[in-house]
């Protein structure tokens, strides 16, 4: 029992070498915040990462064609990570996957977690909201082909109202398209849409033309007569963000950037109540100004791409707009570029690695490197019983075949008239059992028709007008003597057929009984290595369990082959004696005919 729970405790240790056995490939995610890759100097933590698969770094047909089978694990490939699939096509082979990646230190290149894939019976797990933290109030991935767009995150904050086109390409996936009028898109009022904590708000745009004053977002108190809104728009090519609370105080900001035509930019919003205003292009702040009141609540709906009063229409192409409860950092803002934008410079995908389905290689050196002497010895003698059983196996059928084929051809000559000349075939059918009791018997026929005791002359008629005739015929005492050689020389004939099986059931009785004491003396190392180091560590315990391992996969994989060769042999040979069987009784039969009568 103590050698159970060493195995399954060292068992453990190695699995996570490779997460299950189950999923045959994996590829190394690195986050690379260094300044050589996305330059984020701030640790995150909950961060949703977009990792995109295409041909060039994902075999497609390996796994699921809806992407089910994928899993993500975090650097000790024990934790799963929340994930689900924007987007997922096998035959353009190309996904989008957003994950929620584990920390992210601020100015590393080691931060990882792990895709497994490879398994395609594996069930889908994924989990939408669970990639979300609760900051996050709206994720708007406008992938939807039709109908009202969706809100990814457990809050459902769908939208009630869209107008505008659907199913275009985006800088992520699908992506949406405002043409000013009445487009837009309406989410209704939520208590997690209130951002009493702060607001950030970001999207993709791509601009086809300059803009006269047109809202990207905005959120107005329905009736009022006070002014009660804050709003992100766009004049000209340059973002500017107004918030006016009830009384009329208010905070402007103009981004100093502006947003090149027919390129696709990230912009963002962030109010942190009380302090200040920020507008981010590409993931760089382009401006901001101080707040010196609580963000506006009105009580009204949330407007993408234009105004309450539908005087203000967007036209320009939209991706992945988002919506926090909190004023996200300008790290998160630059880690949300870095993740998502074309060039994706926070997130590397490693060569895919291939594994699974069986133990890996640098596990049987490690098994190898610390089996001890005495293991090696027991696997020695296992060794040696395997090869000679080998040896037995393929020299024994090597033999009965040929036997078989020349028991063909004797019987083929000796279904002929002149049976007696068979000696000129002595050179081709030495293998033959038939041959061999044929000779035998041969030589005792002869031997007993030159014995006056065991033969006699009798007369034979020859038939009007030839005179009789006389020949030799065996005595009842000498067709007795005939048919004993015949079965001394079936004896003989059996044994040579049954002849080196008794190695092979040395190797199937022996070699798991020496395996099984490898074990228990490998386990009795183990626990005198224990004792010696006082303390029950990998370095103790390892020699000698991996010897008791060892000799005991080494006996049942040559006890095994074995025993299943041993009984292959033995079917052939019964078919041969009960053959050999049947042949003595022919050849007896045939004598007693052609000379009996004595």
């Amino acid at each position: 029992m103590a050698a159970i729970c060493l195995l399954a405790a060292l068992g453990a240790t190695e699995a996570r070498a490779w997460w299950n056995d189950q999923w045959t490939i994996r590829k190394k995610i690195t986050l690379d915040a260094s300044p050589a890759g996305a330059d984020i100097p701030e640790s995150l933590s909950n961060f949703p990462v977009l990792v995109r698969l295409h041909t060039g770094n994902h075999l497609f047909p390996a796994g699921k064609d809806n992407g089910d089978d994928l899993r993500f694990l975090g650097a000790d490939e024990k934790t799963l990570l929340k994930h689900h699939i924007e987007k997922f096509d096998p035959v353009d082979e190309m996904a989008f996957v957003w994950v929620k990646a584990p920390a992210i230190a601020g100015g590393g290149s080691q931060n990882h977690f792990w895709l497994y894939y490879g398994n395609k019976n594996a069930p889908g797990i994924q989990d939408p909201a669970g990639v979300y933290d609760p900051s996050f109030a709206a994720v708007f991935h406008l992938n939807d082909l039709e109908g009202n767009p969706k809100d990814a995150t457990g809050y459902q904050n769908h939208a009630v109202r869209f107008a505008g086109g659907q199913g275009l390409p985006g800088v992520i996936a699908g992506g949406i398209a405002l043409n000013g009028g009445a487009d837009q898109m309406a989410i209704a009022p939520a208590e997690s849409l209130s951002f009493q904590n702060g607001l950030t708000f970001t999207a993709w745009v791509r601009l086809a033309a300059a803009q006269e004053e047109a809202w990207l977002v905005s959120r107005e108190e329905a009736e009022s007569r006070y002014d009660n809104r804050w709003m992100l728009g766009i004049e000209g090519t340059r973002l500017f963000a107004t918030l006016i609370r009830p009384g009329g105080e208010k905070a402007t900001v103009t981004a100093a950037a502006e947003l090149a035509l027919g390129v696709w930019h990230q912009v963002a919003l962030t109010v942190e109540p009380n302090h200040r205003v920020a507008i981010y292009v590409d993931g760089s702040e382009a401006g901001s100004v101080p707040l010196g009141f609580a963000l506006p609540a009105p009580k009204a709906e949330i407007l993408v791409g234009n105004s309450r009063s539908g005087d203000r229409g967007l036209v320009a192409e939209l991706d992945e707009v988002t919506f926090s409860g909190v004023a996200r950092s300008s790290g998160w803002i630059r880690a949300l570029y870095a993740s998502q934008g074309p060039e994706a410079r926070l997130v590397a995908e490693a060569a895919d690695e291939k594994g699974g389905g069986g133990l890996p290689i640098f596990y049987l050196r490690t098994i190898v490197k610390n089996i001890s002497l005495d293991g090696w010895i027991i696997i020695g003698l296992i060794a040696l019983l395997g090869a000679a059983s080998a040896i037995v196996f393929f020299s024994k059928s090597v033999f009965l075949s040929l036997t078989n084929a020349e028991n063909r051809k004797f019987l083929h000559v000796f279904a002929g008239a002149d049976w007696l000349s068979i000696d000129a075939k002595a050179d081709v059918l030495q293998n033959s059992t038939f041959y061999r009791i044929f000779a035998v018997g041969k030589r005792q026929l002869i031997e007993c028709l030159q014995n006056n005791r065991l033969s006699r002359l009798i007369e034979v008629e020859g038939g009007n007008p030839h005179p009789p005739k006389t020949r030799r015929a065996l005595t009842p005492l000498g067709l007795t003597t005939f048919k004993t050689a015949l079965e001394q020389g079936y004896l003989e004939e059996t044994r040579r057929l049954n002849s080196w099986l008794v190695v092979m059931t040395l190797a199937i009785a022996g070699a798991p009984f020496l395996g099984l004491l490898g074990t228990v003396w490998g386990v009795m190392n183990t626990f005198a290595a224990m004792a010696e180091a006082g303390e029950a560590n990998l370095t103790a315990i390892a020699p000698g369990i991996a010897s008791a391992l060892a000799t005991t996969v080494v006996g049942l994989i040559v006890a095994i082959p074995a025993l299943f060769s041993y009984n292959f042999l033995v079917a052939r040979a019964k078919e041969l004696t009960a053959e050999l069987v049947l042949f003595v009784e022919r050849f007896g039969n045939r004598v007693e005919e052609h000379y009996g009568g004595g």
